[in-house]
């Protein structure tokens, strides 16, 4: 059971410790809320689900020693949107984020992640996945910080852009800030277009190219969410509704 507090613009969810719990945030947070702060407990065992909506929003995970959280989330957003990601990992920690995002139209989309290790022994991983459609564009800024002592730490970030236009734009600047020695901290990020390849191999087996192009953005948008039921149907329903051309 997790607990609820809020003020004007700012929603705090408690998770006490030991607890096994399954938010989904997007069903208890009003629209006008500007920064949602989850707090989990020591050895807490947490699922969130969110579909993002908001114009202007920052998140932050504050995870407590020995527990585990795992955030999936789907923002598709209607205007331009900037949404932020502090993930605070406690000793011997796991937190793990996965978030997809689509934008068409002249839409931009701003996103920005912060991992924040200040003790041993914490496991935290950041993965975003990126569809740009027209001329829409995708700005996408991810830094992993680790303070002095807090070693044995394992932080990985990863951003994926696909472009479906040649006008389309994916920008990436991911960061590291590492205090101590004995720590594995990686980035990546990679910006494609839809393989050709893959077009073809869909084509040889009677698929047509509208369809085709839809399966291939899906399970792009889906592969890092398909423990997340809630928003992987979200990115689906998306993909039916506005289609991938």
């Amino acid at each position: 059971m997790s607990e609820v507090f809020s003020d004007v613009s700012e929603w705090m969810i408690r998770v006490p410790a030991r607890a096994h719990v399954a938010i989904t945030l997007h069903e208890q947070v009003p629209d006008h809320i500007q920064r949602v702060v989850v707090v989990v407990g020591e050895h807490a065992v947490v699922t969130i689900d969110d579909v993002v909506s908001a114009q202007r929003i920052e998140y932050v995970l504050r995870v407590a020693s020995g527990a585990q959280v795992t955030y999936g989330a789907w923002c598709a957003p209607a205007h331009e949107q900037r949404v932020s990601y502090r993930l605070i990992a406690g000793r011997g920690s796991c937190v793990r984020a996965d978030v997809a995002v689509a934008v068409r139209g002249q839409q931009n989309l701003a996103i920005a992640s912060v991992q924040q290790h200040n003790q041993p022994r914490a496991q935290s991983s950041f993965s975003l996945r990126g569809v740009a459609f027209d001329e829409a564009r995708i700005s996408y800024s991810g830094t992993i910080v680790v303070a002095p002592g807090a070693v044995k730490t394992d932080a990985q970030q990863r951003s994926k852009f696909l472009l479906l236009s040649q006008k389309a734009q994916a920008h990436a600047r991911p960061q590291l800030e590492i205090a101590c020695d004995d720590v594995q901290c990686q980035h990546g990020s990679a910006i494609s277009y839809l393989d050709e390849e893959q077009l073809w191999y869909c084509a040889a087996r009677t698929l047509s190219a509208d369809r085709a192009q839809q399966l291939l953005v899906e399970a792009f948008l889906t592969s890092g969410i398909l423990e997340h039921t809630d928003v992987r149907m979200n990115v689906q329903s998306y993909l039916r509704k506005v289609g991938t051309t």
